[in-house]
């Protein structure tokens, strides 16, 4: 027979299993339904004219890394999350080593004859096309991290110099050792193009956007979002990421940094020109036509080289040269109310080659209306159940190096902490369909965000797709999951990199992006990435700026208020069984012939 005791004691155990349980229906009941309200929040109150208003201050003046006004942009970043009421703001300074050109030398290329008088020489400035482009803060035409120097030699132009156009040249027994590398913008990353340049002996590189890269149509800027003739791209020929002289370590005044000739940075002189200086090379070429795939949008034979007609040769005269500067990242916090020492990170970068009018801006104005909508929630007595950090990154153009830095000096307790990073580089390239960039255990958190916010196209809105979602599914369909979206792999192009790849954060990124075979951001990194880029060509009505910041609002507060962290544990479990089978398919043969067992 059960004694009375053993029964009265499987009856508490019964009651307080109930208790516990009713307990956490409760919990989880009011953590689920208070997003709910805040979704509401958001959707309604998101405020195109204060991003517009950001963005303007943003891109009033030249902000490139390291310079006053780069540092001053930092202060009213800091002063307007301050007056937006978060509990802790910061700046945090890094001193790195930065690259400029000289500000009263032209970096130049020229068309020497055989007896060296000068036959041309490239533009030194991008003219200005619009008010406000003539800014005498600008800096001079530069590839970031070139080496000094003054070159002269045969060209020989490689396409978009990727390794399998250099293998070609090789079919024709065209070497680059000795000779100045012209090469166009585009495929793979410029730092990739001038190492495998510079492996093969080159003396120099020069760097060119291309029209058939960079234009459609026949308008240009101010008129459109396609490149002008005078164009140029500027950007970081580094391969790496941080400040070049302490790699691994912070950047911090004790820190031991490496001498600049142990850095790993360009050996050989590095520019960029734009498409009308690229003509007066080519269409000066010597040696055998380029194949169809090789030639271009400029109305000239592409030959590949090596040299000039008539015995000229090429020069460049680049006074690029590196300095130590003081950067900083601006932190900024809404502190948890019941997990404090969990966080949810967003980032952007802050620094621009000249306006940065998309990139970065775009992104920044969004963060700063995602903050300023956060801080209105605490004046009602709310704040998230874990900790949300804003990091406006510092140097991001040079190689990621604020937000690197920040990730090698708190890497212990980043790791530990973290739940999620969330950047955004910038709100479009263009306005054809949202895109989501992410690793599979943020896949729901990011597609439950787009299926909230209304769809800003209203062409799309016309075809029955109410939503980013909606054109997001039907523009980039998942070729292996029918009827989810595409996602774009997490690479190593932005501040998500340290976060991803060093600390195992998960991490993600979305912007609006151009139709196939379109431009892309034609104007990126140019003088020409302006204000009026960005709000009277792109985005007139604020639309598309405005949902995206509904979307990285919603997943900040859906992943800062859940009580269980809304991971897609299941996806990810796919995306793991998928990842193997494509490793077996394609080296399991491979595998097995040289003793590997694939369990």
């Amino acid at each position: 027979m059960i004694s009375s005791k053993f029964i009265i004691a499987i009856l508490l155990l019964i009651v307080l299993v109930g208790i516990v349980v009713a307990t956490l229906i409760v919990t989880l009941s009011s953590d689920i339904g208070f997003p709910k309200s805040h979704e509401d929040f958001i959707l309604k109150n998101t405020k195109g004219d204060k991003i517009k208003d950001n963005l303007q201050y943003l891109t009033s003046k030249p902000h490139t890394a390291g310079t006053e006004r780069d540092t001053e942009t930092a202060n009213w970043l800091a002063q307007k999350w301050r007056d937006q009421g978060l509990d802790e703001v910061n700046l945090v300074p890094y001193n790195v080593m930065l690259s400029y050109p000289e500000r009263d030398v032209n970096n130049t290329i020229s068309i020497l004859s055989t007896d060296n008088n000068t036959l041309w020489s490239s533009e030194g400035r991008q003219p200005p096309l619009y008010p406000g482009e003539d800014d005498p803060e600008i800096f001079n035409n530069f590839n970031a991290y070139s080496a000094p120097g003054n070159v002269s030699g045969d060209v020989v132009y490689v396409n978009y110099g990727r390794e399998e156009d250099f293998h070609y040249l090789d079919t024709l027994n065209i070497s680059v050792k000795d000779c100045i590398v012209l090469t166009r913008y585009g495929q793979i990353y410029r730092g990739n193009k001038v190492a495998s340049a510079e492996k093969r002996g080159a003396k120099g590189v020069i760097l060119f956007t291309d029209p058939a890269d960079a234009v459609r149509g026949n308008f240009t800027y101010p008129d459109s979002m396609y490149a002008p003739s005078g164009a140029v791209q500027m950007g970081t020929t580094r391969l790496g990421n941080g400040d070049p002289l302490t790699p691994f370590y912070p950047s911090i005044e004790s820190a031991f940094r490496i001498p600049e000739s142990e850095a790993s940075i360009p050996k050989i002189p590095v520019q960029p020109i734009s498409y009308a200086d690229a003509y007066n090379i080519l269409i000066a070429m010597d040696g055998e036509k380029a194949p169809e795939e090789w030639q271009g949008g400029l109305n000239v034979t592409y030959n590949v080289g090596p040299g000039l007609t008539n015995g000229n040769t090429l020069r460049m005269e680049i006074a690029t040269h590196n300095v130590n500067v003081t950067v900083y990242n601006v932190i900024g916090q809404i502190k948890g109310r019941e997990e404090p020492d969990r966080y949810v990170i967003l980032g952007n970068h802050r620094d621009a080659w000249i306006f940065g009018g998309v990139d970065p801006s775009s992104g920044t104005a969004a963060m700063l209306e995602v903050s300023r909508m956060l801080g209105e929630r605490l004046n009602d007595d709310w704040r998230p159940r874990r900790t949300i950090i804003f990091c406006s990154w510092a140097a991001e153009e040079y190689g990621l190096v604020g937000s690197n830095e920040w990730v090698e000096q708190f890497s212990t307790h980043l790791q530990q902490r973290a739940v999620a990073y969330l950047n955004v580089d910038m709100v479009f390239e263009s306005n054809f369909s949202f895109i989501g960039m992410a690793v599979p255990l943020l896949y729901d958190v990011l597609e439950n965000a787009a299926k909230l916010v209304p769809n800003p196209d209203p062409n799309e809105i016309s075809e029955g797709r109410n939503t980013l979602y909606d054109t997001w599914i039907y523009q980039h369909p998942d070729p292996l999951h029918p009827g989810r979206p595409k996602f774009d792999t997490i690479g190593s192009g932005s501040d998500f990199s340290g976060f991803q790849h060093n600390l195992g954060i998960p991490s993600t990124d979305m912007y609006y992006t151009d139709k196939p075979n379109g431009t892309g951001l034609a104007l990126y990194h140019t003088l020409y990435e302006t204000f009026h880029l960005a709000t009277d060509i792109l985005d007139p009505n604020m639309r598309y700026q405005v949902a995206l910041t509904q979307a990285w609002a919603l997943m900040a507060v859906n992943l800062a208020e859940e009580a269980l962290i809304p991971y897609s544990l299941t996806r990810y479990g796919d995306y793991l069984v998928e990842a193997f089978n494509d490793i077996v398919q394609e080296y399991g043969d491979l595998m097995n012939n040289n003793g590997v067992g694939l369990g």
